[in-house]
């Protein structure tokens, strides 16, 4: 007889075990069977869920998630620093400007257009005209006019130069003075010209104002021609200056030569700026 028979055939049960309330964080209905081991997996998910939350910032996830868009930064002034230099582009301009009508009164005396031939003539000779470029087609005709064919008519040369007498000293070197003063006005213009851009459209410092004033300076020696072909008399520097002498005068262009230099030497030295 088999052993079989004697050992009961009963299904293998296992009470069921109670977790102990300090395991139970929740309000658990007595009525659910719930596995200690998977409220404490879910209490210690929930305590690592608030350290991650919680670290290193004292804001809750939801001041984190909609915190208002922070302002917009104010444009920072430039600020130059001590020593610097800071131009004055008005200033500049204003040079560039006058150099440019400096050159135009050569230029347009040139062409001779007649709204503003009056205009650009800087000097009168005997009722006539004296343009900018008369004086050195002149000063050619007379001194070099068996090497270099004429150039052009020159009031300058048949009013004045043609007849005048060189024994005097003063006369002499008015006549080498007047050429050579227009001619250098024309340079220096010209240089202060392109120095004149190259200050508006970089930021390196340029110096305007010494060639302004030397061209302003030439501007007088043309003047001081005139006063001498007048016999440098009181009188007569008045008669030159006021167009009322008898035989040179000045006219609205010389003064352009004289003081439009002048006032761009002035403004030149004030252009640029040392910050202290």
């Amino acid at each position: 007889m088999s052993n079989k028979s004697n050992i009961a055939e009963t299904p293998y049960q296992v009470a069921p075990t109670t977790a102990p309330e300090s395991a139970v964080p929740y309000d658990v209905t007595p009525k659910i069977k719930v596995s200690p081991y998977y409220l404490s997996f879910i209490e210690s998910y929930d305590s690592k869920f608030d350290e991650m939350v919680s670290y290193g910032s004292e804001v809750s996830v939801q001041e984190e998630c909609y915190a208002p868009p922070a302002p917009k930064a104010e444009k920072v002034k430039k600020v130059l620093a001590p020593g610097s230099i800071k131009k004055r582009g008005v200033l500049v301009f204003l040079v560039l400007v006058f150099m440019l009508v400096v050159l135009a009164v050569g230029v347009l005396g040139f062409i001779q257009l007649e709204p503003v031939e009056d205009y650009v003539a800087i000097l009168n000779a005997n009722d006539q005209n004296v343009y900018f470029h008369d004086p050195v087609f002149g000063a050619l005709e007379k001194w070099a006019s068996d090497f270099i064919p004429k150039v052009g008519d020159s009031v300058y040369y048949d009013s004045y130069l043609a007849n005048i007498q060189t024994d005097n000293i003063a006369i002499t070197i008015s006549l080498y003075v007047l050429p050579v003063a227009l001619i250098l006005i024309v340079i220096f213009a010209l240089i202060v010209i392109i120095k004149a851009l190259v200050a508006l459209f970089t930021n390196k410092a340029c110096k305007l104002g010494f060639l302004s004033l030397l061209m302003a300076i030439f501007g007088l020696f043309v003047a001081g021609c005139g006063v001498i072909w007048n016999n440098m008399g009181i009188a007569e520097i008045i008669n030159f200056i006021t167009m009322d002498a008898a035989n040179v005068s000045a006219a609205y262009g010389l003064y352009a030569l004289i003081g439009l230099p002048f006032i761009a030497a002035i403004l030149s030295a004030f252009a640029y700026k040392k910050i202290k």
